[in-house]
């Protein structure tokens, strides 16, 4: 009766996560601000927090190394104080005045074929120094952060690709082929998922009315495509062996199997509240102890560069290897999985629950000033709305704030850069973007109109 009890509870806390934040998702698409930092945490806690932990709730017979039950109290002991700083955070954004978006943009036309490949090509060279140790810690996870950039690449071309203009569609050919060979080669298994949102987000800028393609673009992602990553993931030998014969053995899947596969997927890989319910259970249990807010100095001393202090510590290891083996999350035994927890486990590892009622709110203002600052000062509009959806990539996956403050960093300080590398001194008429531009182009236009979304 417990049991049930505890089940229904945190399946209703979690529908109401899920119906807030998605109406705040919304909110922010009709504003044209989703696609941001602050968006990219409220994405987060749909998807993770919403979405996941509802998929948890319907199961109950994941093989934990601790019980289903326990797992599920430590997430009510904490997603009730969450929901409350996320209220507190939600009424203060929908008070603020929305932003005045609309403006003419000639930056797609002039620079984003090239920008975009450049993009691309950075993206390509993070990915292949990814795959080795120098990128896990230091200045090596510059290109961490680098790996990021394809998505943001994708988008661009496919904004602001023309028939009128071959050089356009080369660009997105190029560009949608380096993606595909990411997505089916990579042994990241969310690479598939993200990769066909973007595409939807892309569709979507351009017209809304592309809506239906989007939406089958995230099904396809989701109810074909994951058991296939899924599959790749755990026989990539195989895989590498015969891609084809590997994609069409996940195709015998019926549509319920094919439907309970993915609900479990996003219950063991894309929760939060999972993970919030293993630190709190390990609290409760002495298996960790509060740290008091040190994880919040050691992403501090994560900001020193390794030339600076060449025997710095690996936060990095602590957080992504030490905690999720001292909480049951991993076997001690397994050497080579990394699991960061998320930013509010990792608070919870460091204070009592009720503190993720001012942690909550805090954690979207500074992402709002970020954006603000991003705002304030990129010179182009172009380079404006690369760094916010660059960072939106970024944080709708943050872990904790060890690794994420390291990485918001390198996205702003590249940013700027190709921005100084790329654009001359910008003439009056498309000096700034101001916040919350939305982009519809029709197909005979000659240049991408910026307007606010009706």
């Amino acid at each position: 009766m417990i049991f049930d009890s505890a089940q229904l509870e945190c399946r209703f806390l979690s529908i109401l996560i899920a119906v807030l934040s998605g109406l705040m998702i919304s909110r922010r698409w009709k504003q044209g601000q989703l696609l941001t930092a602050a968006g990219g945490l409220h994405v987060n806690a749909f998807l993770m927090i919403g979405c996941g932990t509802f998929c948890y709730s319907l199961f109950d017979d994941f093989s934990e190394r601790y019980s289903y039950l326990d797992i599920t109290e430590g997430f009510l002991h904490s997603g009730w104080y969450w929901l409350s700083g996320y209220i507190l955070w939600c009424l203060y954004e929908v008070n603020q005045a929305s932003p005045d978006s609309h403006q003419d943009n000639d930056w797609f036309m002039h620079t984003s074929q090239m920008f975009g490949i450049v993009l691309a090509s950075l993206s390509f060279l993070g990915y292949l120094v990814c795959q080795t140790e120098f990128a896990s810690s230091g200045i090596g996870t510059i290109f961490v952060v680098l790996k990021g950039f394809l998505y943001p690449a994708l988008i661009l071309t496919i904004l602001s690709v023309r028939t009128s203009k071959p050089s356009s569609v080369f660009a997105m050919a190029l560009i949608s082929l380096l993606t595909t060979y990411y997505a089916l080669f990579s042994p990241w298994r969310s690479e598939i998922v993200i990769t066909s949102g973007s595409v939807a987000i892309a569709l979507l800028l351009r017209n809304r009315k592309w809506l239906l393609p989007a939406m089958l673009a995230m099904t396809f992602a989701l109810l074909i495509l994951i058991p296939f990553a899924n599959y790749k993931k755990l026989h990539y030998d195989e895989y590498l062996n015969d891609p084809v014969q590997a994609f069409t053995g996940t195709l015998k899947m019926d549509m319920n199997e094919r439907a309970e596969f993915v609900a479990r997927f996003f219950s063991l890989r894309i929760d939060a509240g999972r993970e919030m319910g293993y630190v709190q259970h390990a609290i409760d249990k002495s298996l960790i102890e509060h740290r008091d807010g040190i994880s919040y100095w050691e992403a501090a001393q994560q900001l020193v560069p390794r030339v600076l202090w060449s025997d710095k510590p690996s936060f990095n290891m602590i957080m992504n290897f030490v905690l999720p083996r001292q909480i049951g999350m991993v076997d001690w035994n397994d050497k080579g999985t990394s699991w960061g927890v998320s930013l509010y486990a990792e608070l919870l590892w460091n204070f009592n629950p009720y503190h993720l009622i001012w942690f909550v709110p805090l954690i979207f203002m500074l992402l709002s000033h970020v954006d603000g600052f991003i705002d304030r000062t990129f010179i182009r509009r172009g380079s404006t709305f690369i760094t916010h959806v660059v960072l939106f990539f970024q944080i709708f996956q943050i872990v904790g704030l060890v690794t994420q403050i390291s990485y918001v960093l390198w996205a702003i300080l590249v940013m700027k850069a190709a921005e100084r590398v790329f654009y001359e001194a910008p003439s009056p008429s498309i000096m700034r973007r101001e916040p919350g531009l939305q982009f519809n182009a029709s197909e005979n236009s000659e240049r991408i109109v910026v307007t606010g979304v009706e």
